[in-house]
């Protein structure tokens, strides 16, 4: 087994020389060597087989709870790749998931209080869903979510106390994160009869630093919304909108075929659970491509938006933000999430 992983290795470095010995990104073949690590009770639904394989507990370290799911592990992929970018700042930030999708995020003094805002955005959807942290995990967090039923807990550690009580839920998954240990080269996924392959998107905008398009320019304190609410659009399913002020989401809307949509989903949603989306600011993950979009943020009562740009009726959507008194930024950096 080690002389064919080696043989393979050798052909994809001579596939990936170019002319004048130059190496390529991507070379002629692809061999993933990858370890059968166990067989998982089904795949995404009761009649797929699946299996997983690498060091994935090497990220991710099991400390309690029934063997890991096929959507177990895709959830706590996307909930990583989301607090990845958390991981750097001051505040406590907790995210909760559901479908690999962010149902809330928040910052924080204190992990209680950044739970309880995330917890705010969609109260319906955690029920069975994953909560991350990027900080400790300690006792008083450990009380709150002890008091709802959730698949998967995970944080860089967590205190004695906290794992504790954790782990009077025997059926609950609590996982220790290594994020040093992520390897995010390349970014794999399965297609008929191949392999899709691209580098991961670990690209993480200055908001501050974008164009601002519209006659106004952001304030102070719209500004530092803006660039909360765009990390967390990053890691929502596209289409993607999120509605936030400050250092929380106020609504998300996710996985709709149209950017108009989206914002319609987060509205709806906001409106279901009476939250005000007055005075918030929102964040799109890629361009909208007709002014109708901004409308409806407009009405929703947002007064900043942070998006790429780059579409062919720009100039009719900066338009729409300065006849309704908006500030826009361009990031021209794109992160769709299919």
């Amino acid at each position: 087994m080690k002389t064919g992983r080696y043989d393979n290795a050798i052909a994809d470095y001579l596939g990936r020389l170019g002319e004048g010995g130059v190496v390529q990104r991507f070379g002629k073949t692809l061999h993933l060597g990858y370890d059968f690590a166990q067989e998982l009770r089904y795949g995404e639904n009761p009649h797929q087989a699946g299996a997983l394989y690498g060091d994935f507990s090497a990220v991710a370290e099991q400390l309690h709870g029934k063997e890991l799911s096929y959507n177990n592990i895709l959830d706590a992929r996307y909930a990583m790749l989301l607090m990845k970018d958390f991981l750097e700042d001051e505040l406590p930030v907790v995210s909760i998931l559901k479908h690999t999708t962010p149902c809330g995020v928040a910052a924080a003094s204190t992990l209680l209080e950044a739970f309880n805002a995330a917890f705010k955005t969609d109260p319906e959807s955690p029920f069975g869903g994953i909560v991350i942290c990027n900080k400790i995990w300690d006792l008083v967090l450990a009380m709150r979510v002890n008091e709802m039923f959730t698949e998967v807990l995970i944080a860089p550690d967590y205190t004695p106390e906290a794992l504790a009580l954790l782990r009077k839920k025997k059926d609950r998954r609590l996982i220790r994160w290594h994020p040093q240990a992520m390897n995010l080269d390349f970014d794999y996924r399965g297609v008929p009869n191949g392999m899709l392959v691209q580098e991961y998107d670990t690209a993480v905008e200055i908001v501050r630093m974008g164009q601002v398009v519209t006659t106004r320019p952001p304030t102070t304190e719209e500004h530092a919304s803006l660039s909360f609410v765009w990390k967390v659009a990053k890691a929502a399913r596209s289409n993607a909108v999120v509605f936030g002020s400050g250092t929380r989401t106020f609504a998300i809307g996710s996985g709709s075929p149209a950017r108009v949509g989206a914002v319609h989903v987060a509205r709806d949603t906001a409106k279901h659970l009476g939250i005000s989306l007055v005075g918030t600011v929102l964040a799109s993950e890629a361009m909208f491509p007709f002014r109708d979009g901004v409308d409806q943020v407009a009405a929703a009562g947002a007064t900043a938006i942070v998006q790429p740009g780059g579409s062919k009726r720009d100039d009719e959507v900066i338009a729409a933000a300065n006849e309704h008194d908006m500030a826009m930024i361009f990031t021209h950096y794109r992160h769709f999430r299919h």
